[in-house]
């Protein structure tokens, strides 16, 4: 049985239901064009006991909770193809900024560039994400803007 996509206002529980393999999504600044990045969960949730650098230059300090995962690229602007590039380094994100998880990214028809692996965002998938970024906006004062 397919579990249920969770999304909105609790970041904290949703981080804690994230498992190897799912995948979720965490807002940003709209450098992708989204307003939020897609990652695979490699390390589920768990309290950092050594102060470390990740390979994107972003520092975590002992006791923050952290989730590590792969992120997929946007294929191009206004699509909803992503890629996984197996090359990507392992990222860590704050495990309270998970506003969406458990949910399918199908793979596609093709390939790009090779060998890369391609997926779909759903568009019903798209409007939860939507709503649960917009629900964080609302919070805490436009953090994915």
């Amino acid at each position: 049985m397919e579990e249920e996509t969770e999304y909105g206002d609790g970041g904290k529980a949703i981080a804690d239901n994230v498992s190897i393999g799912d995948n979720i999504v965490v807002p940003c600044e709209s450098d992708n064009g989204e307003g939020f990045w897609l990652l695979l969960c490699d390390k589920p949730k768990h309290v950092v006991k050594d102060t470390f650098t990740d390979a994107y230059k972003n520092t975590y300090y002992e006791g923050d909770e952290v989730i590590g995962g792969c992120y997929y690229d946007l294929f191009q602007p206004r699509s909803r193809t992503y890629m996984l590039n197996d090359e990507s380094q392992l990222a860590y994100i704050y495990s309270h900024l998970v506003c969406a998880s458990n949910f399918a990214l199908p793979p596609t028809t093709h390939n790009i560039r090779g060998s890369y692996l391609t997926f779909e965002l759903l568009v019903d998938i798209f409007q939860l994400i939507e709503k649960a970024l917009e629900d964080l906006r609302l919070l805490d004062g436009d953090l994915a803007s």
